[in-house]
Parts: structure tokens; sequence; C-alpha cells
């Protein structure tokens, strides 16, 4: 069972938001469900296209970008867990929604092994609670941008923020 912390409240929000704004962008699409597994980092939804049939599977991501890069990313070890399902043929798309600019960006799974194999990420180390992490993020501008959420969802989001540190763009 989940705790239900600040940070997964964030993202619960921040799953809602995406939800709302998949049923305005693509109409043509039907959840078919939320929060495969109980467990934070998998798949937090699948589509189904109400003509073709086809099926999508989104992850929900809801975290600023990087401070000193136009960059955002997602922890190492959930990566390889989306490179497993697209070798099975499942390409999970990562929805980004940045807590603090209040932009929705997506990235396929098969488009950053693509951006990787073209070494246009970057690898990052730090330390969180006394383990050891890695993250892998992409450039900003290799995603495509869907739209800008309100103010009153970013002030929302801000509210169940848990960094240690403020937010602002280096140049």
């Amino acid at each position: 069972m989940i705790t239900k912390t600040k940070t997964f409240k964030k993202g619960t929000l921040g799953e809602s938001i995406v939800i709302e704004t998949l049923k305005k962008l693509f109409p043509e699409y039907d959840i078919l469900t939320q929060n495969i597994k109980d467990k934070a980092h998998w798949v937090d939804l699948i589509l189904m296209n109400k003509i073709n049939n086809d099926i999508k599977y989104i992850e929900v991501k809801t975290k600023a970008r990087l401070n000193k890069y136009p960059m955002t990313g997602i922890d190492y070890k959930h990566y390889q867990e989306y490179i497993r399902l697209n070798e099975k043929g499942i390409d999970v798309i990562i929805f980004f929604v940045d807590d603090k600019l209040g932009d929705i960006h997506y990235l396929p799974v098969s488009k950053a092994i693509e951006l990787e194999n073209q070494n246009k990420i970057k690898i990052f180390y730090f330390k969180q609670r006394n383990i050891n992490k890695k993250t892998i993020c992409w450039f900003l501008e290799d995603m495509k941008f869907i739209t800008k959420i309100s103010k009153d969802q970013i002030d929302k989001l801000t509210k169940l923020d848990e960094r240690n540190h403020n937010f602002k763009i280096y140049n």
C-alpha cells in the first residue's frame, strides 16, 4: 500500500490534470483504467481510441524542469522498466507536468530511446535520503509541448511541493 504523502498527492493531481487535458485534446480516446498497479512509477493510464481501438499507455510525472538545463527526466530504474515494456511492443508515453512553469510535455519511450542512442540526454547522479540515485533527462525541445496549465492548478501543485530548495532557472 502506498503512503499518501504530499508527493503522492501531487502526482495524483498531475494525473488528474493530464486526464482533463487528454479529454479536451483527444476526445476520440476513452480512459480504460487508471493506476494499473498499486505502486508508484508504473503506468498511470491506459487509453483506447474509440475509432480504431489503438491503445496508449501513459505515465505521468509531476515535477519542475531542471534549474540549470532546459530538461526534465525520470529515475533511471523506471526508464529501464519502460524500455522492457517497449521491447514487448508497449510504447509508454511519459507526460511531464511542470509544477512550477505550468507546461505539459510528452515523450514516447520509443523517442526517448532514440534520443539516448543519439547522446541527446544527460545522466545525473545525486543522493536522496541517503540513497544514491541516477536520473536520465531529456531536453524539453526534443519533447512535444501540449499546453500550459492554469495558475490555479500551479498553485495547488505548489502547496504539495516537498522540494528543499527554491526553483530558479539559471541561464
